[in-house]
């Protein structure tokens, strides 16, 4: 597994448009806090859209791109 680089938070401003940021680049990342039903319905809507894989450690979740 690649380690994971970038990240954000659920408590930052704007830490949707990070993900979309963090998707555009391709690699694997983290979103942190994950907590309520909110963030929940945001993650399987993301990873739905986007066909990404997710993998849940706790209150954080990492995105990543299926295996080629």
């Amino acid at each position: 597994m690649k380690l994971v680089t970038n990240w954000t938070s659920t408590k930052v401003p704007l830490w949707e448009t990070d993900c979309l940021q963090f998707w555009r680049a391709g690699q694997p990342f983290e979103l942190r806090d994950v907590s309520t039903e909110e963030h929940f319905l945001f993650v399987a809507r993301f990873s739905k859209a986007h066909d990404l894989e997710v993998r849940r450690n706790g209150s954080t979740v990492i995105f990543q791109p299926p295996p080629i």
